[in-house]
């Protein structure tokens, strides 16, 4: 059984697969599990993505909730709206 490190080095490496493959949806669900739930840190993850990209990318693998840092100069409107339309709720931000 993975850590929660293991867990989510392994969700983005595959995440990275899908995407050169060019097909993100492709990838496996799994920020998802019956007993626990994960939120991944979009800041670490996709830093070379537009910011609600990060959001979306988190959504295409399963993941329940997203973290990020610092808040500061975000727009929040449009992340709750983002979040909101997807399903996806914010664990933390500072």
């Amino acid at each position: 059984m993975l850590d929660r490190r293991g867990f989510l080095g392994s969700a983005a490496a595959l995440a990275g697969v899908a995407a050169l493959e060019g097909n993100a949806d492709a990838a496996p669900l799994y920020g998802r599990t019956p007993h626990t739930r994960f939120a991944v840190n979009v800041e670490m993850w996709w830093g070379r993505l537009p910011f609600l990209d990060r959001i979306r990318a988190a959504a295409r693998l399963g993941f329940p909730a997203v973290e990020f840092w610092p808040h500061r100069g975000k727009e929040l409107s449009a992340i709750a709206d983002l979040t909101a339309e997807l399903g996806v709720e914010v664990a933390q931000f500072t």
